[in-house]
């Protein structure tokens, strides 16, 4: 599992949105796109760097630190493989859409400097997270906690997360989400447990509080089997 940043052999500075992709698998090359408008607020998808349909597969590709909204999923059922944000803007990765049976893959990928979130769920149903190295963030995985009564799953295996603010993943408990963390996960932290998962009770709009920490029925770990390093 790669533990670091990989170097880019490839330089391309192109318009956002950069590609709107259907279908099968899809390779990209690498991007350096530039945010030299972060504005108050979050964006939508005409920020984004990369808008995938469900059923697209973007992979093999580093997203410069000038961007804002990186990759936008807006109708869930995306993979994304091999994909690395230098430094987040707004959200990497916006999951949005979908049914109670849509997946989104997050597969060997990795990300630094969110000030809050990297990847944003709003939709329903899944999603996996499957080897993610990230550093100096806010909280890896946040469910939606403004949008209203959807419950939503989260998956992490092979996960390094290197000085998180707050913590690996945040999710709804009034909503019945759960966040299970089933093997191979590393934190750098002085906070233990309490920052591998936390739970808030999502509102219709104002900002929700923080109800637990650590494990619980919603955030489902081992922290023996956790490393804290």
């Amino acid at each position: 599992m790669v533990q670091a940043f990989p170097p880019s052999a490839l330089s391309r500075s192109l318009p956002p949105p950069l590609s709107s992709l259907r279908g099968p698998p899809v390779p990209v090359t690498s991007s350096t796109a530039r945010c030299t408008s972060l504005l108050p607020g979050e964006g939508g998808w005409r920020d984004a760097m990369f808008k995938l349909e469900a059923g697209a597969t973007l992979k093999n590709v580093i997203i410069g630190k000038n961007q804002r909204e990186g990759v936008h999923c807006d109708d869930h059922d995306c993979t994304l493989e091999n994909v690395w944000w230098e430094d987040v803007c707004e959200d990497a990765l916006s999951v949005k859409g979908g049914t109670a049976d849509s997946v989104t893959n997050v597969l060997a990928c990795g990300a630094k400097g969110a000030e809050d979130k990297i990847i944003q769920h709003n939709g329903y149903g899944h999603v996996n997270i499957n080897g993610f190295y990230t550093e100096n963030f806010g909280k890896l995985y946040r469910s939606c906690g403004t949008c209203g009564n959807i419950k939503r799953t989260v998956a992490l295996n092979h996960v390094w997360g290197y000085n998180p603010k707050v913590s690996l993943v945040t999710v709804n408990a009034n909503n019945g989400d759960v966040a299970t963390f089933t093997d191979d996960i590393h934190v750098h932290t002085s906070k233990g447990a309490n920052a591998v998962c936390q739970t808030t009770s999502s509102t219709n709009g104002a900002e929700p509080k923080v109800t637990s920490k650590g494990p619980s029925k919603n955030c489902v770990f081992n922290k023996d089997k956790i490393e804290f390093y």
